[in-house]
């Protein structure tokens, strides 16, 4: 059975701390999802990357990190269905998101 599942019911709820420098001059940015497709089957396994966004690499190192975290449905999605996810050694750690299309409420 096709069930249409839309990215904007898995939420990635972005959230970072002012920095404490008062050198700090650039705003936080939103994050980028990556690998959402427009329908699963109840088969499919949803899989999902989530990266902060940083204006310049110089941001990435004086910056505090953000919490990124998964929501499914206004709860955060089970601890055994996300981990950390960076592509490259430099990039800034993401949050990856895995978890069955059945298990996701429309």
């Amino acid at each position: 059975m096709q069930k249409r599942l839309q990215v904007s019911q898995l939420v990635s709820q972005w959230v970072s701390q002012q920095s404490r420098s008062r050198y700090a001059t650039e705003r936080p940015q939103p994050p980028v999802i990556t690998g959402a497709q427009e329908e699963y089957t109840d088969t499919e396994v949803v899989q999902l990357v989530c990266t902060p966004r940083y204006l310049s690499a110089a941001t990435l190192h004086t910056q505090p990190p953000p919490t990124i975290t998964w929501y499914i449905g206004g709860q955060p999605a089970p601890p055994e269905h996300v981990q950390p996810h960076r592509t490259l050694p430099r990039d800034p750690l993401g949050l990856a998101l895995s978890i069955p299309a059945y298990k996701v409420r429309n």
